[in-house]
């Protein structure tokens, strides 16, 4: 729903509006995945044994490596959105392929060492945030904004709400609690507190109304 605003805002050459809608979709996009990946990230280990009962080697590290890598990606959700509206799609996809490309010739490099199988998630993170960069610099050709209020924002709103959740989980495990009630305590936890400290430490004033609407179109 934010995207024809996205468009809407850059056909106005009201380019403060369209990165503040880019930043919100990004927020929205992770925060949305977060109160559920959080949780799983602590008790995938349980879920993948009552799933599967034996579970394969390294299946754990790779499910916790898919959910930080997934929270990478979404640290882009809104740019693809700028850039089909100023019309710049060809520039973008081109350098953003290259760049993930490389997937390929460095999995390639490690697996040829012998490196654990994980090692290819730990190469498309190290991408990713490589993407991002391109992506923001290229951004910055077309549109005027500030590279350091974007990551400021990123690391102080969305980075401690997570923390903050991640160290509340993890100190449940030393509760001692049996396998099914733990489980259940881990992700009512984060159901219940995570959207506080995204609501009160993350949202701006204007993003909070955003919130609101899209509150009352669901209860509607």
């Amino acid at each position: 729903s934010l995207s024809p605003q996205i468009i809407k805002s850059a056909g106005q050459k009201d380019y403060t509006k369209m990165i503040f809608l880019m930043r919100t979709m990004s927020k929205f996009a992770i925060f949305s995945v977060s109160i559920l990946a959080i949780p799983l990230f602590f008790e995938c280990g349980t879920i993948l044994h009552l799933w599967l009962g034996k579970v394969p080697a390294n299946t754990i590290i790779f499910v916790r490596l898919f959910i930080i890598f997934g929270q990478i990606m979404l640290l882009s959700a809104g740019i693809q959105n700028v850039f089909d509206a100023l019309g710049k799609v060809k520039e973008y996809n081109i350098w953003v392929s290259l760049i993930l490309l490389l997937n390929l010739p460095f999995a390639y490099f490690f697996f040829k060492f012998n490196y654990p199988p994980y090692t290819i998630i730990l190469v498309g993170m190290s991408l990713e945030l490589l993407s991002l960069q391109i992506r923001l610099y290229l951004l910055k050709k077309h549109v005027d904004f500030s590279f350091l209020y974007f990551y400021s924002d990123t690391l102080k709103r969305i980075i401690f709400p997570s923390l903050c959740i991640a160290l509340l989980l993890f100190s449940i495990r030393y509760l001692n609690l049996n396998m099914y009630l733990q489980l259940i305590t881990t992700f009512l936890t984060s159901l219940i507190f995570y959207p506080f400290l995204i609501y009160n430490f993350s949202l701006e004033a204007k993003q909070k109304e955003i919130l609101h609407g899209f509150l009352v179109k669901i209860k509607k």
